[in-house]
């Protein structure tokens, strides 16, 4: 199945027929052009992460509260939820192969890596001959895309959205528009990159990990989907499909909220400060 550019053509998460961004990005040897009807946008959980405090460790054995390596120059951030988490769920992944001495990396089609500084992409987007961000900085090229199926899926979400994984920078977030970076209000491309959008849309959970209102537990789903993220991903799912006005009203507004609160969010500290000189004031009031 091929569309009037060329592209070729496939079943999305939602069971409908798109085309590729470029010709010649066909599906990978193996791919199963079938509707999923679970929710899949994770890693696979033989790729590995390296740790602050337990070293180089599986996906499948990381956990909330982990401190994971984000970049090269030895940053590394806290892992406060699994948007997704399910030990014994059966997934189709990419297996990306790239110049890098690293295994391949397995993810969804959804999930998103960068591929240079500054740009996360979904995986279905890439074409051999792409390239992928290391975290020393380099960019390292694409040699090979193929399908595999593994057993357990696992997105750890981090107070930055990115983290390294069999040693390519990749996102915790996905694309929603198939392979689209930016989000399209209908056939108009806005400035909104997925990747700021899913990291604004959390920073109402960050905040609330942050300040210590949610500990190292959290409820998943049957599908494993985080309980945080089971409804906002629902409604999202529904507005991508809708009309540019439908779009424009009602998701604007929505990111001009939770920018605040994400500026509230990257100023944590302030507000936690601010926070306790109110419950002091109120408490001082209250003796007197």
């Amino acid at each position: 199945n091929t569309c009037c550019d060329g592209s070729c053509k496939y079943l999305n998460r939602f069971g409908k027929y798109v085309c590729t961004s470029r010709a010649g990005n066909n599906p990978p040897a193996g791919f199963n052009s079938s509707p999923r009807p679970s929710f899949v946008t994770c890693f696979s959980g033989d790729m590995e992460v390296e740790t602050e405090n337990k070293g180089t460790i599986n996906m499948k054995e990381l956990a909330i509260g982990d401190r994971v390596l984000v970049d090269g120059d030895n940053k590394f951030d806290t892992v406060y939820s699994f948007g997704h988490r399910h030990e014994s769920h059966e997934s189709e992944y990419l297996s990306i192969t790239t110049t890098n001495e690293a295994a391949a990396l397995e993810l969804s089609r959804d999930h998103m890596v960068f591929s240079k500084p500054g740009h996360a992409v979904p995986a279905a987007s890439l074409i051999k001959g792409d390239t992928v961000l290391l975290p020393s900085g380099e960019l390292s090229t694409i040699v090979q895309i193929n399908t595999v199926t593994r057993k357990g899926a696992y997105a750890p979400f981090t107070y930055s959205g990115a983290l390294v994984v069999n040693g390519v920078v990749a996102s915790s977030f996905i694309g929603l528009q198939d392979t689209n970076e930016h989000w399209h209000f209908d056939t108009v491309k806005t400035p909104l990159t997925f990747q700021w959008v899913a990291h604004a849309f959390e920073a109402p959970h960050r905040l609330a990990y942050r300040l210590g209102l949610v500990g190292n537990s959290e409820t998943y789903s049957a599908d494993g989907v985080s309980r945080w993220v089971e409804l906002p991903y629902a409604i999202v799912q529904w507005l991508v499909g809708q009309n540019f006005w439908t779009m424009a009203l009602l998701v604007l507004p929505t990111v001009a909220l939770l920018t605040i609160v994400w500026v509230v969010e990257q100023n944590c500290l302030i507000t936690a400060a601010v926070l306790a000189l109110v419950l002091l004031a109120r408490r001082s009031k209250k003796l007197c």
